[in-house]
């Protein structure tokens, strides 16, 4: 299941379940909780579905928001994953650089298809267009797709 469904693109979703800014669909993959939105630029990208305090899902089944929020202690992210409020911040010193944002998936949006790999490129590697996968300034073949970590949050 690893080997094959995390570490290659997934048809997660289709372009006409995410027209607009704000529309959003959270589901699982492969056993990872993944969370697809069109930010206010118009970008879809993909997230792991998990706060990066608690590790609880910030968003649930699918439809129209400008933030998400985790339900035990109410950190909240924006379309683009950026981390927008943490209340009582000052009892967490250094949190903001240390996890900014939601954990990014690798994604392309391409013939109305949505692909994504369900785990987070640890060498910053993305899907591209052109091939399955792609190391920024670099082509691969998908067998050497990128492990990601174990680490959700």
């Amino acid at each position: 299941r690893e080997l094959i469904f995390r570490r290659l693109p997934l048809v997660l979703g289709f372009s006409c379940e995410l027209r607009e800014p704000g529309a959003y669909r959270a589901l699982d993959a492969a056993g990872v909780p993944v969370l697809l939105t069109r930010g206010s630029d118009g970008e879809v990208r993909a997230f792991l579905n998990v706060c990066r305090h608690r590790g609880a899902k910030v968003a649930n089944g699918a439809g129209k928001a400008g933030v998400f929020s985790c339900p035990y202690h109410a950190w909240t992210y924006d379309l683009e994953g950026r981390i927008r409020g943490i209340p009582e911040e000052r009892s967490f010193p250094g949190v903001r650089a240390e996890r900014p944002s939601l954990r990014a998936l690798p994604l392309c949006e391409k013939h109305g298809m949505v692909w994504v790999m369900p785990e987070p490129a640890a060498d910053g590697a993305t899907i591209s267009g052109d091939g399955p996968i792609r190391r920024p300034g670099a082509n691969m073949p998908s067998s050497d797709a990128p492990r990601a970590p174990r680490s959700w949050t």
